[in-house]
């Protein structure tokens, strides 16, 4: 192949590299909705005592940013322009968009009860338009203003309502810290709201989003490394491993801080302790597969999907642009 060829092929090569990169990045913010936030699942509809107490005991302690109370109901009837339609609803007690795994294409999620956001189908299937903020339209036995409407495909809404207005069986806590998981199951036993049946830690699905962006930018990183490691002395390649080593335990506090409290090891040796994290991350997975199937987990499941087969994608491309180029550098080398 002649230098012209060669260095085009290395110019695509790394043109999709960047469109990748660019797309992981994209993908990665659309878990924004996910991000310090956990799910907590009952199998029993709350009772509108404990939602009450969990109210109170949020703002007495202040242990949680927000407490969101929602329920997902399928085949409601919604009318609205002379149109009726049978659409999926999730009714809401808190922040909406905690929920609302599409983003917003106009208005802005229900904050006060009596208003909904509505799905870009249902809004064309009831007005044929999607700017549609301030009408109005019935689901069920009840009425609600449109205050937004986001992306989504399938018929569906989202219904600001009041605590005692839905029996409400979802629970989303938006809490700080890396222990988001542990915080969330001890306010809902100080809050009395029980041991839920299922938990979905949106943090670390958001941070495996996070950590995915990056995984073809540390191949390439590593492949240079390599590579400029082959051609030093011994002495030179020495230096470079202290060097990193120290890079190492500089940047390990930090990622220690940023690991939940379960994940760092008392002792580093112990490989009981390395079997059983990794016992416990496979259950919390499958856990999280067999979850039953709500729209805000089919969602996230996408984007998760899409965010691996990116990050593949990134990851060959890198390896094949840097192969490219270090032919092409080679080859000049040797002319």
């Amino acid at each position: 192949m002649s230098g012209a060829g060669k260095w085009l092929r290395a110019a695509l090569c790394w043109g999709l590299c960047l469109a990748l990169q660019t797309a992981l990045f994209w993908n990665a913010g659309r878990f924004a909705w996910l991000d310090g936030g956990v799910s907590l699942r009952y199998a029993e509809p709350l009772t509108l005592r404990q939602t009450e107490r969990a109210q109170e005991t949020a703002r007495e302690t202040r242990a949680v940013d927000a407490l969101t109370f929602w329920t997902e109901q399928s085949g409601v009837e919604v009318s609205a322009n002379g149109r009726e339609e049978r659409a999926r609803l999730l009714a809401v007690c808190g922040d909406a968009a905690r929920v609302t795994a599409g983003r917003m294409l106009s208005g802005t999620p229900p904050a006060a009860p009596g208003g909904c956001a509505v799905s870009g189908a249902l809004a064309w299937r009831l007005w044929g338009a999607l700017d549609v903020t301030g009408l109005e339209l019935t689901a069920g036995e009840r009425r609600y203003s449109v205050t937004g409407v986001f992306e989504d495909e399938a018929l569906c809404l989202i219904a600001q309502n009041a605590a005692d207005e839905a029996p409400y069986d979802n629970v989303e806590l938006c809490l700080p810290g890396p222990n988001a998981s542990r915080g969330a199951l001890s306010f809902a036993r100080a809050g009395g709201l029980g041991a839920p049946a299922h938990t979905v830690d949106g943090g670390a699905l958001a941070a495996l989003a996070g950590l995915m962006c990056r995984m073809p930018l540390a191949l390439g990183a590593l492949v240079l490394l390599a590579r400029f490691a082959r051609g030093l002395s011994p002495r030179a390649k020495r230096r470079l491993a202290y060097a990193a080593l120290l890079a190492f335990a500089l940047c390990l506090p930090r990622l220690l801080a940023a690991l939940p409290a379960a994940w760092i090891p008392t002792r580093w040796s112990d490989f009981s302790f390395w079997q059983e994290l990794a016992r416990s991350a496979a259950d919390g997975v499958d856990a999280w597969l067999a979850l039953p199937p709500q729209s805000v987990d089919v969602a996230a499941k996408k984007l998760l999907l899409c965010q691996g087969a990116l990050c593949a994608a990134g990851c060959a491309a890198v390896w094949g642009a840097l192969c490219a180029s270090l032919r092409y550098s080679v080859g000049r080398m040797l002319k």
